[in-house]
């Protein structure tokens, strides 16, 4: 297992988790294009390589580490002076740091998966980021408390409940790659740069059509049985059978699961 190569990925495994999608490995169970216009355009507005390379880059130099730096010595929302006030003792020394390259480690493998950028380019950008970003912290723990909170300056809401259920899973749960990948691994061993070979979250979906329909249900099956108490997992895959395998009735039951586990669901 090349573990230095799978810590560089799953240190971007906050937001996949979340979204119910692969964890520490390069790929996505959501389709390249609807990477590229749902996540990358939507919410990034990225449209090419050259947008995304320049994101990375103010990830990686500034992002909003450098707006929450703004704040403390210019003109602040009334929620940046609560928020530098409640947490600026916290964040001494580090500011914004997780959100940012946690959020670059995630943003670089969505630009693989889209196809704007080559795994060349990713493991370049990976390695030019993590050693930093393990520096700072000392632990998981810390490095996604820290997330949160610059998750917490970016949008000023309280976290919803499906964030909670990623982070319980990544830090709690034995099949996490965050239970098996030390924090504190050594990062510039990286053995013959072979990161699938006994990689356990290594997934190859294939790129037929109906292949890769059979391998996202095997996948999200395997997921509700790991995380069995995840009502949003339930819910990803009731919108699979739905929307992908064109199955009303079997998602409704999923569905209903989903609500079962949690009533506020």
């Amino acid at each position: 297992m090349n573990k230095s190569m799978i810590w560089k990925l799953t240190v971007g495994d906050i937001v996949f988790k979340h979204n119910s999608d692969l964890l520490a490995t390069l790929g996505s169970l959501d389709e390249p294009e609807l990477v590229r216009k749902d996540i990358l355009a939507k919410w990034w507005n990225i449209k090419s390589e050259r947008e995304l390379l320049q994101t990375l880059d103010w990830l990686e130099k500034e992002g909003h580490s450098a707006i929450y730096r703004q704040a403390k010595t210019g003109k602040a929302t009334e929620f940046q002076k609560f928020f530098i006030e409640e947490f600026s003792d916290a964040l001494q020394g580090v500011e914004l740091l997780a959100w940012d390259l946690g959020r670059y480690a995630s943003l670089a493998r969505w630009g693989f998966h889209a196809g704007y950028l080559s795994e060349e380019q990713l493991w370049r950008l990976l390695d030019n980021t993590s050693e930093k970003l393990q520096s700072q912290y000392s632990s998981w723990a810390q490095f996604a408390e820290h997330y949160i909170l610059g998750r917490f300056f970016w949008n000023g809401k309280p976290e919803e409940q499906q964030m909670y259920f990623a982070l319980e899973f990544l830090l709690e749960n034995d099949n996490s790659p965050w239970k098996i990948i030390s924090w504190n691994t050594p990062l510039t061993d990286i053995g013959d740069g072979n990161w699938k070979r006994n990689n356990p979250f290594y997934v190859d979906l294939g790129t037929d059509g109906v292949e890769r329909l059979i391998n996202k249900q095997k996948y999200y099956r395997r997921s509700m049985a790991e995380d069995s108490q995840n009502p949003f997992i339930y819910n990803s895959f009731a919108h699979f059978l739905e929307e992908e395998l064109m199955d009303p009735e079997e998602a409704l039951k999923y569905y209903e699961r989903a609500i079962k586990i949690d009533k506020k669901f």
